[in-house]
């Protein structure tokens, strides 16, 4: 949940930059591009976390064919996986969501 809150509180930095990028001699576009890359590792983060918290409650529930449940705890897998790289990835130095990371 707290990296939900950062990803908001990223999201209303982001939107303040882009309000006064007109007005700053050597512009903010370096930063408006780092916080919408921040915003997006961290949103793919959240998305996966959700994801897989809510197959998780579902599929016991379900009265689901082993085989599928099976394949439903494969993609909590996947997502649980997906969303620890997110979380590192925006953690990890010269990554495009940190301040030395280039914003591509």
């Amino acid at each position: 949940m707290a990296l939900h809150r950062l990803r908001v509180r990223v999201k209303r930095l982001r939107y303040a930059c882009e309000t006064l990028a007109g007005l700053a001699q050597d512009g903010l576009e370096t930063v408006i591009a780092r916080l919408i890359a921040l915003q997006d590792v961290l949103g793919e983060h959240q998305d996966a976390s959700t994801q897989a918290s809510w197959l998780r409650e579902q599929a016991p529930a379900a009265a689901l064919a082993p085989s599928t449940l099976v394949a439903t705890g494969a993609v909590v897998h996947a997502l649980e996986r997906r969303a620890a790289g997110s979380a590192a990835a925006s953690r990890a130095p010269g990554s495009a969501s940190t301040a030395g990371g280039s914003a591509a």
